[in-house]
């Protein structure tokens, strides 16, 4: 798991890469966090409140490339900035609040949509890795770009 998934960890090319592994765990090592990592803006709910959730699983890092996609489409992230001296809510504005939806009229509704559930508050809610794939290459073939290929 990558754990901090956001818009500065993204090399954009032909094929995007996603780089420092700084605090990247195994599957299996993951739950053994005991406090926060990543980036307080790109952190998902579990991220955010460990206690509330019992582990901290791939689909952190769906909710992360949710969090990072809505931040290119709307060019903010998003979920305003909390306090970073503050615990909770007030450092966690995600842990209350959803963002605001991605206007269809701009965004391809397919897209906006795919988005707003990798940022569901429930991670069972959210699509998994494979699905979320799978989701895209559709979009792509629908808009006419071709399969999605990763190396």
């Amino acid at each position: 798991m990558h754990l901090d998934v956001k818009p500065s960890n993204v090399i954009m090319g032909p094929t995007p890469r996603l780089v420092d592994l700084s605090v990247a765990r195994r599957i299996d090592r993951a739950h053994l966090i005991n406090g926060f990592v990543g980036t307080d803006a790109y952190m998902s709910p579990e991220q955010a409140d460990p206690e509330r959730w019992s582990t901290v699983g791939p689909q952190a890092d769906v909710w992360g490339l949710g969090a990072t996609l809505y931040a290119a489409l709307a060019k903010r992230p998003p979920f305003p900035k909390g306090r970073r001296d503050a615990i909770g809510t007030e450092r966690f504005p995600q842990l209350v609040r959803r963002p605001v939806q991605l206007d269809p009229i701009r965004h391809s509704p397919g897209l906006s949509e795919l988005i707003m559930a990798c940022l569901a508050d429930d991670p069972a809610m959210r699509p998994s890795a494979a699905a979320l794939f799978d989701r895209f290459d559709e979009l792509a073939a629908r808009a006419g770009v071709g399969k999605v290929r990763f190396r």
